[in-house]
């Protein structure tokens, strides 16, 4: 953190952010993409359905054979000012907002759910690829064992597919072709190093040549095999957090998003998307912090500059396409109003920003977006979705009871409308797959 910060603005920063912590000097999970708590964080693997499962079709550094990144395009369509609830769509433009619950037949909306396997112990599943498959770790907390999961079948690291395992490992997403990214210490407090997995073995990136950092955590690898990499440096005054971009066999050379930035100040790594844009946030000032979108390009958007201690805005969610959900709290910012969410989520496309929609005064946490602009979250009553700019109860559009589930979350979606999350099915809480139509 700043070096210039009070404890007390470090607090209120870390709250802000989400941060898990760790002793006071290099955090243990990642800040931006949530703590240390078994709520599943959010999801933004969102790409172009082209690759294998995981152990298979990739070029062996986390690559999918013969295809390039998604063209990240500006987002599209129009938006109404104020507290409208109009989600610009990328092919039909602004639809109404306004809140709906229907109990349509099962047929009609949704294609099938499933249960996915899991291990004896549980699992947190930390993303979603267009294939169905997910990516996350084998029992209930951030650290754990490197898993990837199907419909058919879970695919846990062992000594054998993976290497010197560790507890204090974590897992930041996978790509289109199954590929995880994640960082592993031998100790809780012990220097990290980041990785990629395809299922049969596990490949280290080297660390930057120029200073001994560790790398914190990953936010994931795209399907060029970019990883979003965490670094820590205590010998940086002030600048020890260090957003980066590495590859396999990138020799220790990194691209460092602060260059891009100008920022003199610590810069922090969030999720990237199978096209690579990165959801980051850098210190500007001791209050003042930036949220930005790192593109493959170098290229940077800068989505809002904020101040900790009265924005009460954290970022959340992006898509192939740009486009980012940032989660606000009133309560941090002007106090709650009646009748209106304490907290929720806003949408920034391009220049454009739209108050998304709520089905009632409770606070709507949206978790994850695609690339047509679906999204799910969690509200007072449980899971929600919004298709085509419309706000549903996620249990009574698919009418889940007809299953035999109630879903409790809804955490990951991708672009084939597969929604996952925790729900309970025959008195077991299990991690569901949902395909709606």
């Amino acid at each position: 953190m700043h070096s210039r910060l009070s404890g007390a603005i470090i607090a209120a920063m870390l709250f802000l952010i989400g941060c898990g912590g760790g002793d006071g000097g290099t955090p243990t999970a990642n800040p931006i993409l949530g703590g240390s708590s078994t709520t599943p964080p959010t999801s933004t693997q969102n790409g172009t359905s082209s690759g294998t499962t995981s152990g298979g079709g990739t070029s062996g550094d986390g690559r999918i054979p013969n295809t390039g990144s998604t063209s990240p395009g500006a987002g599209t369509g129009s938006t109404t000012s104020g507290g409208s609830s109009s989600i610009p769509t990328p092919t039909t433009g602004s639809s109404s907002g306004t809140p709906s619950t229907p109990t349509p037949t099962s047929t009609n909306t949704v294609a099938m759910v499933v249960a996915y396997p899991q291990p004896a112990d549980g699992m947190r599943l930390v993303d979603l690829n267009d294939n169905g498959h997910a990516a996350g770790t084998a029992g209930p907390y951030v650290y754990g064992l490197p898993m990837s999961v199907s419909t058919n079948n879970h695919h846990v690291a062992n000594a054998d597919n993976f290497g010197d395992l560790s507890p204090w490992t974590s897992v930041g997403g996978n790509n289109s072709a199954g590929v995880v990214a994640g960082a592993t210490a031998q100790s809780e407090r012990g220097a990290r190093v980041a990785w990629i997995w395809d299922g049969a073995k596990r490949t280290a990136l080297p660390l930057p040549n120029d200073v001994n950092k560790s790398a914190l955590w990953t936010g994931g690898i795209d399907d060029n095999g970019r990883v979003a990499v965490q670094l820590y440096d205590g010998t940086r005054l002030g600048a020890a957090y260090i957003a980066a971009i590495g590859t396999i066999g990138n020799n220790g050379n990194y691209q460092f998003m602060a260059q891009v930035l100008g920022a003199g100040e610590s810069t922090y790594v969030g999720r990237i998307t199978n096209s690579g844009i990165v959801v980051g946030w850098a210190e500007l000032a001791p209050t003042a912090s930036r949220i930005f979108l790192w593109r493959p390009n170098s290229s940077v958007t800068t989505i809002a500059d904020i101040d900790l201690l009265t924005c009460g805005c954290r970022p959340g969610a992006a898509n192939n396409r740009g486009d980012l959900i940032i989660i606000f709290d009133d309560r941090i910012r002007h106090g709650t109003i009646e009748g209106q969410p304490p907290v929720h989520g806003e949408l920034f496309t391009g220049s454009s920003r739209t108050r998304l929609p709520a089905l009632d005064a409770s606070s709507h946490e949206y978790s994850a977006i695609n690339d047509q602009r679906d999204m799910v979250g969690n509200y007072g009553s449980g899971p929600f979705v919004v298709l085509g700019g419309r706000i549903h109860d996620l249990n009574a559009y698919a009418n889940s009871a007809a299953f035999g589930w109630r879903f409790e979350t809804a955490s990951l979606m991708n672009n084939r409308r597969q929604v996952t999350g925790e729900g309970m099915s025959n008195g077991q809480r299990r991690w569901y797959l949902l395909t709606l139509r």
